[in-house]
């Protein structure tokens, strides 16, 4: 008779990445995806894409009194951003980009 041997293999475990495909039957997957291996594409033919953002653009009025601010200090800290976007009522990201690219337009 023989007896079982438990496995003694010595590979590391790799961790588990989001994209694994752990428990993805319980996130709402339907029977189809499933049967193709979660590839929705090969069901239905077509790719998924992110939704289109439409681009919002800075007024004249703002896009003048960051130029303006940007003479004054072309070198800007944190603090100083969270002020003009405060000042100007825009995002804080939109002031920061604002500023990236016209630093590296000089």
């Amino acid at each position: 008779m023989i007896t079982p041997v438990a496995s003694t293999s010595t590979a590391p475990m790799t961790p588990l990445t989001p994209y694994d495909r752990v428990g993805k039957a319980s996130l709402g997957s339907s029977p189809e995806e499933d049967k193709y291996g979660g590839d929705s594409a090969a069901i239905t033919g077509k790719l998924r894409q992110r939704p289109f953002r439409n681009r919002h653009r800075l007024r004249r009025e703002m896009r003048a009194k960051l130029e303006e601010e940007y003479l004054m200090e072309p070198r800007w800290s944190t603090r100083r951003i969270t002020d003009i976007a405060k000042r100007l009522n825009l995002n804080r990201t939109k002031v920061y980009k604002w500023h990236w690219e016209r630093k590296n337009k000089d």
